[in-house]
């Protein structure tokens, strides 16, 4: 087999790349992510190129011939020493259609914007892929929340128990989170899905090009117009960095919950040994291993969110090869949130979940103090300063004593009342045992969002309608992109006498 052209690119230079230089040069490896979206980009480039007139009939199918038989061939073994994909790609074509056609292909675009409009197919794939994923988590999580929309557990600030809540209002919370992430995502696929092919280096160019038939033609919805900006900016892969990172640390957040709660200390929660892991010398151990590493990759994904920032603060406006570093990064990031996805979701399917224990920690918990200088307030005309303060004695006579709260009487509580405020109160047993249920704490409340057992219901009620709705977005989205990218297929057939 003949070997292929290198260096078709350096035509100014008298002498080829010192060979690690040219392995310094080179991103082949990280062009792998975009191999599929350059070839589609060229596919539809050298179709504008005959309908414009640039090539003819015969030209545009022998090297739509070629780029087909390379889609489903990479990354091949003869690849090795090129600077990029697109070198390579554009070679590999001449190779097979002859010098002469070869040299026709690059006509009336540079490698800038070839490698811009690459990029952009390919975070568009990667954002719907996303979108999906928070789909199916964000659904696992409203199912988990109906199935423990009153099983009780106990809510936390500062590391602190604070008050009492439910497992299915805490996971309506986090559903509420990955909904914004999705919002998030929704609008940078409107930013991203916008065409800089045929920007050609920076300037554009005097060939008989039409940037709005290629943008078509690619499912695009428009087109990036100035052509600085197409080839110079590169914010929606910052933008896109930033929400991978609040994603990752939305899911790590989650993932530090689980794995505090389902340390020997709390046991509110367990994972399926299916997503744990074990030791090598401690028998007993059962490990959150999977979700340590969410946790863990989040950093990452930070990280290079910061990397990229820095690498183009102190960019001049035009196109840089410090932006070659760009997507390694952003490939990383994306891997590793999908995958971070995959397993919180496998992970909430299959948790298990101690009702028992949550319920036995909340009766015993000072959680339940401000339920008591509440019905002070409004059973016995206390202010609620007058109630915090003295309930903030029963709870530092408890602690002293080392007893729950729950287990103070009726008598001691109006014996603190007449001593700290100089009050009399009469409060019936059975009135304070039902000030330390916390079933009964939780239907007291009245706000709305609150863990009450109609306002989860209301709310899983809602955000099933506000799933369905971005679901019917995302759905709509994804198969118009398949649509265009279906039309540009059958179009190549029949240029190549297919169906």
């Amino acid at each position: 087999m003949k070997s292929l052209k290198k260096g078709i690119y350096r035509s100014r230079l008298g002498r080829p790349a010192q060979k690690e230089a040219a392995a310094f040069m080179s991103s082949l490896k990280d062009d792998e992510w975009i191999y599929k979206d350059d070839i589609l980009g060229t596919e539809a480039h050298e179709i504008m190129l005959h309908e414009n007139g640039l090539l003819e009939k015969k030209e545009l199918k022998e090297i739509l011939r070629a780029l087909e038989a390379l889609l489903p061939n990479y990354p091949p073994s003869n690849t090795t020493d090129f600077e990029d994909i697109h070198e390579f790609i554009e070679s590999s074509i001449t190779q097979k259609v002859g010098d002469e056609l070869g040299g026709k292909i690059h006509t009336g675009r540079s490698r800038n914007d070839q490698v811009s409009v690459a990029i952009r197919m390919r975070m568009r794939t990667e954002i719907n892929c996303l979108s999906k994923g928070i789909l199916q988590f964000v659904e696992e999580l409203l199912d988990k929340a109906e199935i423990h929309a009153t099983t009780v557990n106990i809510l936390y600030t500062h590391t602190q128990h604070a008050q009492i809540g439910t497992f299915g209002h805490y996971l309506l919370c986090q559903a509420d989170i990955f909904l914004r992430d999705l919002e998030r995502l929704k609008e940078l696929y409107r930013r991203v899905n916008m065409s800089p092919l045929g920007a050609a280096a920076i300037g554009g160019t005097s060939m008989k090009i039409d940037r709005n038939r290629t943008a078509t033609l690619l499912g695009f919805d428009g087109l990036v117009e100035n052509s600085i900006d197409c080839i110079s900016s590169r914010d929606v892969i910052l933008e896109c960095a930033a929400i991978l990172a609040l994603i990752a640390t939305n899911l790590s957040r989650v993932a530090e919950d689980l794995i505090l709660w389902s340390s020997s200390e709390f046991r509110y929660v367990e994972l399926a040994d299916e997503y744990a892991s074990t030791s090598s010398i401690m028998p007993q151990k059962k490990n959150p291993c999977t979700i340590e590493l969410v946790r863990g990759k989040a950093g990452i994904v930070q990280g290079h969110m910061m990397g990229l920032f820095s690498l183009t603060k102190g960019l001049l406006t035009g196109y840089n090869r410090d932006l070659q570093e760009m997507k390694p990064a952003i490939h990383f990031a994306f891997t590793a949130v999908l995958s971070s996805l995959e397993i919180m979701k496998g992970a909430f399917a299959t948790l298990k979940v101690d009702e028992v224990r949550l319920d036995g920690e909340a009766k015993n918990s000072h959680a339940l103090a401000l339920d008591l200088a509440e019905t002070l307030v409004t059973d016995f005309g206390f202010t609620f300063r007058e109630s915090h303060k003295m309930v903030g004695q029963l709870v530092a006579t408890s602690v002293k004593k080392g007893i729950a709260l729950n287990r103070l009487s009726a008598n001691e509580i109006s014996s603190t009342a007449r001593k700290v405020l100089g009050k009399q109160i009469r409060m019936k047993p059975e009135q304070l045992k039902k000030v330390f249920n916390p079933h009964l704490s939780i239907e007291r409340r009245r706000s709305l969002g609150s863990p009450s057992i109609g306002e989860v219901k209301r709310m899983l009620g809602d955000r099933r309608q506000i799933l369905d709705q971005h679901r019917t977005s995302y759905n709509l989205q994804v198969d118009r992109l398949e649509g265009f990218l279906d039309i540009l297929s059958k179009r190549v057939k029949r240029y190549l006498g297919g169906t």
